[in-house]
């Protein structure tokens, strides 16, 4: 399903204006668009166009909150944008208010030990993936390959950049390793990095053979060690990762397969296709293209997770009223995108299906795990005019439930039928609620 930001009026979503403060402490403005109602949502930034913020931008923050989600638009002009925001036209007029911008004043180049020119790596290869991390205070590149593998590998290469304390520099020895993938002739290269499990990283490996591979490796951050975390394939396209993550939520490696559209999971060890988290327009398709996981503290206790069954409207999205702390006695669960004044079934379970499954064969995705669980209960939710909906849970005074966890997925009947669902049976993403003191 597309959602085209055609307005940037919907009775259910605020939008004003606010100031945020900036390094150098000049502060600009910024866009701020959220759902009308109470409730504790998921947050997008987006960066506007050349243009400033201007009609489509501020549609596309009004729909983006209308299906759920608190955006927040920064301005970078500061103020002094384009006179007429709207005009796609005179790119004279753009250019000079895009080549007026300071940029430094928002990044600056990583400098050699000196301080004195930028940094640059004495190798030739093409960097694909980078990433900074700021437990051992490096970035981190992966490239295309090189010849230090045994007969029958590909090579990829990690390289770690140590920083200077303030982060301006290089400041140590800058160190190299290959990373060796047996069964693949050639083409290796690790196409995105990110922070793995247990304090490693994780690599995602792009080739050009369809053989069962391990294109998901770790990497050790003090030695560059690489060890393989899943293998993929056989199946068309399992050398197109355009991208890839470890996800803390999941616990385990999302690949974006660039031949069939699909997000893929891999847990540890695992083999073959994996399983399928997601599919459609909106993945990367034979395109250069970046994954990063924003990670959750889970210091509000609340974890959302999944993608659902859509509705006729779109995405079910499933939040909360407030952080679920122990006696907190208006406590309730959020909806969107509902039938107006229908009445959902709000499943409770202590087991998650992060990935979801469709155990009785509805065409609906479940993400709470029915019959796994030894906690289970259900509640009713009922959607307004607009399709926000609620369910109050009142959370009582126990000690005991601090630090316990349970998953909630809510069900909607479309009785006009929508495509998509053979029984007009929707669901939506499952939210894990930790309790809190």
């Amino acid at each position: 399903m597309t959602v085209r930001p055609e307005t940037d009026r919907y009775d259910d979503v605020f939008i004003e204006t606010i100031r945020l403060p900036t390094r150098d402490g000049a502060g600009t403005t910024a866009l701020l668009s959220r759902p009308a109602a109470d409730g504790v949502y998921p947050a997008i930034a987006v960066g506007a166009e050349g243009t400033g913020l201007n009609t489509y931008i501020r549609a596309l923050a009004a729909t983006l909150s209308h299906l759920g989600f608190v955006v927040i638009v920064p301005d970078f002009y500061r103020g002094n944008s384009p006179p007429d925001p709207d005009n796609y036209d005179d790119f004279e007029t753009l250019m000079s208010y895009i080549n007026a911008l300071d940029f430094r004043r928002a990044v600056h180049d990583v400098l050699d030990a000196t301080g004195t020119a930028p940094f640059e790596p004495t190798t030739s290869l093409s960097v694909r993936a980078t990433i900074y991390d700021a437990s051992t205070n490096s970035i981190f590149m992966g490239f295309i390959g090189s010849s230090a593998c045994p007969t029958g590998a590909s090579t990829a290469s990690i390289l770690k950049i140590p920083l200077s304390a303030d982060g301006t520099k290089s400041g140590g020895p800058v160190v190299s390793a290959p990373v060796c993938v047996s069964g693949i002739a050639s083409g290796t290269q690790i196409t995105n990095l990110s922070q793995g499990p247990g304090g490693q990283l994780m690599a995602v490996i792009h080739d050009n053979t369809n053989n069962p591979v391990g294109r998901m490796v770790l990497i050790d951050k003090q030695t560059l060690a690489a060890t393989t975390y899943a293998t993929n394939g056989p199946y068309t396209g399992s050398a197109v990762n355009v991208a890839g993550v470890y996800s803390h939520v999941l616990d385990s490696a999302v690949i974006d397969d660039g031949f069939n559209e699909v997000l893929r999971v891999f847990s540890q060890g695992s083999s073959g296709s994996g399983s399928v988290w997601c599919t459609g327009e909106g993945i990367a398709l034979f395109a250069d293209s970046t994954m990063m996981e924003i990670t959750s503290t889970l210091s509000n206790g609340l974890v959302p997770y999944g993608s659902g069954t859509w509705g006729c409207q779109g995405p079910h999205g499933l939040f909360a009223s407030a952080p679920p702390a122990v006696g907190t006695a208006d406590f309730r669960f959020t909806g969107t995108h509902a039938p107006a004044g229908g009445l959902g079934l709000l499943i409770v379970g202590d087991v998650a299906d992060i990935a979801g499954s469709d155990p009785f064969g509805l065409g609906t995705k479940l993400h709470v795990n029915v019959f796994a669980s030894t906690f289970l209960t259900s509640l009713d939710m009922t959607a307004g005019p607009s399709g926000f909906a609620s369910s109050p849970a009142p959370i009582p005074i126990l000690p005991s439930f601090v630090g316990a966890t349970v998953d909630a997925q809510v069900l909607w009947y479309w009785s006009g039928g929508c495509p998509g669902l053979p029984i007009g049976l929707a669901s939506s993403t499952g939210l894990a609620v930790t309790f809190l003191p």
